[in-house]
Parts: structure tokens; sequence; C-alpha cells
């Protein structure tokens, strides 16, 4: 990850990329690194959110352990790093919001229930954040929702 940053700031000519290992599941370690772009850069213009945890178990025999691990990294993680970074956007009025769903969020497969239902619901969890800062009083982030190929 590290050595990654590093090529692209050389690249780059400049230090636009910075590797940052944290949880997606913890929201202390997500504070921390919203804390840590704002300190250092002053804003936060793009949050792209591509977690994605399968546990391949069938509907049958899925476990609640399996479930929430899945929707803790896959829907949860997504809305607390929004939660933790719309302020932000909305305050510098400007902001973009990626979410990388999976053709998953669009088709059933039964060895990966709990990621399908994962992806279902981060796709309508997007359009609820289009929705909200679409509002008048909130018209500063474009969303997109990509479906992974």
């Amino acid at each position: 990850m590290t050595r990654t940053a590093e090529e692209l700031n050389r690249k780059l000519g400049a230090e636009r990329v910075v590797a940052y290992a944290f949880d997606i599941r913890n929201p202390e370690q997500i504070e921390a690194l919203v804390s840590h772009i704002i300190q250092r850069w002053g804003a936060l213009d793009l949050l792209i959110n591509n977690s994605g945890l399968a546990v391949p178990e069938t509907v049958d025999r899925i476990t609640e352990a399996g479930w929430d691990k899945v929707m803790e990294t896959n829907l949860r993680g997504v809305m607390q790093l929004v939660r933790a970074t719309l302020p932000h956007m909305i305050k510098n009025d400007f902001g973009d919001i990626v979410n990388v769903s999976s053709q998953a969020g669009k088709h059933g497969y039964a060895d990966v229930p709990s990621y399908c239902a994962s992806k279902f619901g981060l796709l309508g969890y997007a359009e609820a954040l289009r929705d909200h800062v679409r509002k008048p009083a909130r018209m500063c982030a474009s969303l997109i929702s990509v479906p992974a190929w």
C-alpha cells in the first residue's frame, strides 16, 4: 500500500496519495482517518466507498456471525464513513461520494446471500443519500453509485 502511494506521488510530482490503514468497522478509526485528512489538507473532496467482504454461506446455512461481519463491513462501514465525511463536504459546499456496489447488488447468488443483501442495501442507501444531498438546502455533493463488474 505504501509503495503504491509513493509510486503515484513520484509520477504526480507531488504528495497527493497517502496510505492510511484502518478498519472500516471501527467508528473511532473512521473518525481518526477523517480528522487526519482535515488536519492535513483542510478539506475532504472525495469519498470512494469500495469496501467489500463476502462470507460464502448458503441461505440455509448462513450464520449470524457471517451475516454481521458482511453487513458491518459492506453497509454499516459505508454509513459511518458518509456520516463522518458529509458534514465537511456540506460545510465546504463541495464533494463527491462514489459508492461501488456489485452485480450482486442487482442479482442474488445462492452462495453469498449476505453479500447480495449488503450490496442491494448499498444501492438503496446511495439513493437515499443522493436524495438527501439534492435537497435545496444541502446541494453540495454529487453522488455516483457504480456497480462493480
